[in-house]
């Protein structure tokens, strides 16, 4: 069992950088628009589990407080190859109850990526060096570790891992720990994943997976389950990728597909369809609708009830809401057809309405008998 936490997506970067692969080096540039490892600092605190006496911490932090095993070796790299190795004593708090305490430490600052090579050149690839890393904070050798990037789109050319937005980290950490694991037998449990993510990386996001973590050649090793509330995400996917969670006013709850692929939906159409939201309007609108609906069932309205119907569906076409299709390069024709024909124009009397209407019939009648008399 290997639960995710933020700063496994330091390691993860940390291991790209030591052994870049064209996939992540592609990635990183188009959608983080980061081009390279700048440095990093880590820093080491006493473990638990140390023998060493309190008096002695500070002195024994060189040593890593005799720290053996993968985790030990591991922090030994950093220290040989940092640029110059810190002794420090900090008072940290882990928790706001907690009046914390004096701790040693040993800060390992590598100041490029030359440094960094050097760390990792005992490890074969990336999976090693993270599992080394991870091997570290699992032996509660790791106080915290700071990296810094170098980045396209920020004026000082390079920025920490924790400047990077909350989608931007969760991205790398999900990301990264399955890249991590590919080839393995691994069934990784996600909830809610892409709730931090940009609307373009909720869209794709099962296609970033694949092209990241280079997965397609291990499907049947690697499992992917996923909770998600967002309309964009599921729609991307087809009926089989799906299972809808439904609890009724017992507390019975059933699991089923969608009756259709959510692909091809549109994410509107996802909202009614599989989220199972009575409509996708705001309710003032919605209210307009049910009002026209009402109203267009009467068979013989009064004047004032088609007055009413008239300003109801002369509010709505100006809304464009007569005008919508799941292209948006033609949706957004029609929005902007909309927008040029109805501005500055006062609403339409009952009678231009009728005689619109008339207009209209002659000119089917035309048509007809126009493709009448040529057939």
């Amino acid at each position: 069992m290997f639960y995710c936490r933020p700063i496994h997506g330091n390691f993860a970067l940390l291991s790209f950088f030591a052994f870049p692969a064209q996939a992540v080096k592609g990635l990183l540039k188009q959608k983080l628009f980061v081009t390279g490892f700048h440095s990093a600092l880590a820093l080491f605190r006493q473990p638990w589990y140390s023998t060493t006496s309190k008096r002695d911490s500070l002195t024994e932090a060189q040593k890593l407080w005799g720290a053996l095993g993968p985790a030990g070796k591991c922090a030994r790299e950093f220290r040989d190859h940092a640029f110059h190795p810190i002794t420090l004593e900090d008072r940290p708090i882990d928790d706001y109850r907690d009046k914390g305490g004096s701790e040693a430490q040993l800060g390992a600052f590598l100041r490029n990526m030359a440094a960094l090579v050097k760390v990792a050149k005992n490890y074969d690839n990336e999976r090693e060096f993270f599992a080394a890393l991870e091997a570290m904070d699992i032996s509660d050798l790791v106080r915290d570790l700071h990296l810094w990037v170098k980045r396209t789109n920020d004026t000082s050319g390079d920025i920490s891992f924790s400047d990077l937005s909350d989608g931007e980290r969760q991205l790398l950490m999900v990301l990264g720990l399955i890249r991590i694991s590919r080839g393995k037998r691994a069934l990784f449990l996600l909830d809610e994943p892409d709730t931090h993510l940009n609307p373009h990386w909720q869209h794709t996001y099962l296609d970033l997976i694949r092209e990241w973590t280079e997965v397609t050649s291990h499907e049947s090793l690697c499992h992917i389950v996923m909770t998600s509330h967002n309309p964009l995400t599921i729609a991307s996917l087809t009926k089989e990728e799906v299972r809808v969670m439904v609890q009724d006013e017992k507390g019975k709850l059933t699991i089923t597909p969608p009756y259709t692929d959510p692909r091809g939906m549109g994410f509107t159409a996802t909202l009614t369809e599989i989220f199972g939201l009575p409509t996708t309007l705001d309710p003032e609108t919605q209210r307009d609708v049910d009002d026209r609906n009402r109203l267009a069932q009467i068979a013989k309205r009064s004047e004032e009830q088609e007055r009413q119907l008239i300003a109801i569906n002369d509010k709505l076409t100006r809304l464009g809401f007569m005008f919508e299709d799941r292209e948006p390069l033609y949706s957004d024709f029609l929005q902007a057809w909309k927008d040029v024909r109805y501005e500055g124009r006062p609403p339409l009397t009952p009678d231009q309405v009728e005689a619109r209407r008339k207009a209209m019939s002659q000119i089917i009648k035309d048509l007809v008998k126009e493709k009448g008399e040529a057939a």
